[in-house]
């Protein structure tokens, strides 16, 4: 088999590095809309269907374990498609192209 090379890629933000601290707030408000979702949707679900305090926080658990079961599905299936899936393959070969301009 033929040695593969691997080009040097400078990373935008070093793992010690610090972002702006506009990104910061972007990021922060983009994972409070996400967690928010989880949390607000059951809750005003369970509200407008009358339901009991108790039955609208097991739709809140519900709800987040759900969120939580798909993340670790997703996680999954992208680690074992990572490999062989072609979109991936296609996007290295083009960065790669890019890169080397």
């Amino acid at each position: 088999m033929a040695e593969q090379q691997f080009e040097r890629v400078d990373m935008l933000v070093p793992i010690e590095g610090r972002l702006p601290w506009w990104q910061y707030l972007v990021f922060g408000l983009q994972q409070l809309m996400v967690d928010g979702t989880a949390l607000i949707i059951p809750a005003l679900l369970g509200l407008a269907l009358r339901l009991p305090p108790q039955q609208i926080g097991v739709l809140v658990q519900a709800s987040l374990l759900g969120a939580g079961l798909v993340t670790v599905a997703q996680s999954l299936w992208i680690l074992r498609n990572r490999l062989n899936n072609r979109q991936v393959r296609a996007r290295r070969r083009t960065m790669r192209r890019v890169m080397a301009m």
